[in-house]
């Protein structure tokens, strides 16, 4: 799912440059405010994460901060005034970071409960969905619509403004209408393309298979890396609560978890395992397609029917993993609204891209 700007092409002008300018400016407005969103939503999960380690991080250096204190205490009665009176500065040092980090454990408690509030509130990732697959599917007609095939064959102004409005009238019963969608700023033209212009085969392939396997291909790298970072983190994290309990350091012992499990949480709530194994799917498919059109003769690749085959695999692989993605997210994020979760959420565990 790459980002929206109108794409490079070339092809004859089409008659439909009003309707087409309509299309790119409702797919740059969805698809800008879905970056938006996402930001949003990634940025909330991540504090909640955060807080929820820090909650548990500062329970565990109060308790330490504490049983100084009571040794110092114990230390300096045992002395002789005079030494006794040399050492309080240090014992009243630690009693203040006893008390500090105990409004620290009464405050953060209160901040994750009104992060989790918030989240479930103001809901940014179930918009963000939303937006995100409107804008791909308006993307989809603009596609369709520039290479003529399929439907878009006969009539496809008319096609193509019915679909558009019915992309929109769905977001119209749904979440977005609570939102301000911040308008799409002038879009890029690209030096041979105007984003209106009618494609060849050799354009589609350029702009949209290439384009997405071109994506695709990042965003695999993308989340092969997170996915090894997050197993690395749980792995030692869990090593370090285990080194722990061995050491006799138990307070230390739910700190390591908390981490671990807040790695863990991340990686479920970017759904990065199943992301990843989408994004191959689907460049494998469009590895396919590029080759089965390579394999055609030049006059079969002229066949207006094996163009419309071409156009008609490609988005139906893209449409598959706009959904895929979209039901993945749409399963995270109902069961990061139910009545139950605040308390997952805030351990931090389980919660999901």
């Amino acid at each position: 799912m790459a980002n929206v700007e109108p794409p490079p092409a070339s092809g004859p002008p089409s008659p439909h440059h009003a309707l087409l300018l309509h299309a790119w400016e409702t797919s740059r407005e969805l698809d800008g405010n879905a970056n938006r969103l996402q930001q949003r939503f990634r940025a909330l999960q991540m504090w909640i994460l955060l807080v929820g380690v820090l909650v548990v991080l500062f329970v565990a250096l109060q308790q330490q901060a504490e049983s100084a204190a009571l040794r110092y205490e114990a230390a300096v009665a045992s002395q002789p005034v005079t030494d006794g009176m040399r050492v309080h500065p240090q014992l009243r040092r630690l009693r203040f970071a006893a008390t500090a980090l105990h409004w620290a454990v009464v405050a953060f408690p209160l901040l994750l409960t009104g992060l989790i509030a918030a989240a479930h509130t103001f809901r940014p990732g179930d918009k963000w969905v939303l937006l995100r697959g409107a804008a791909e599917a308006v993307k989809r007609q603009i596609y369709l619509f520039r290479t003529g095939t399929g439907d878009y064959a006969t009539q496809p102004d008319r096609l193509l403004f019915e679909r558009i409005s019915a992309i929109n009238e769905r977001l119209k019963q749904s979440e977005v209408t609570k939102l301000a969608l911040v308008p799409a700023s002038p879009a890029p033209v690209a030096v041979d393309d105007d984003g209106l212009t009618l494609l060849t085969p050799a354009d589609y392939l350029r702009l949209r298979v290439d384009d997405q396997l071109a994506f695709f291909t990042r965003r695999a790298m993308r989340f092969d890396r997170e996915i090894t970072r997050g197993t690395v983190a749980v792995l030692a994290f869990g090593a370090a609560g285990t080194w722990f309990a061995a050491r006799g350091a138990e307070m230390w012992v739910p700190v390591a978890t908390v981490i671990a499990a807040a790695a863990t949480t991340y990686l479920r709530y970017t759904q990065s395992e199943e992301t990843l194994g989408t994004y191959n799917r689907a460049r494998i498919d469009l590895k396919n397609i590029r080759a089965w059109w390579a394999m055609l003769t030049e006059e079969e690749q002229r066949d207006p029917d094996s163009f419309a085959t071409l156009v008609e695999w490609t988005e139906k692989t893209l449409e598959e993993e706009t959904a895929g993605w979209s039901q993945r997210m749409t399963d995270v994020l109902s069961k990061l609204h139910r009545p139950d979760a605040a308390g997952d959420e805030a351990k931090p565990v389980d919660t999901k891209d």
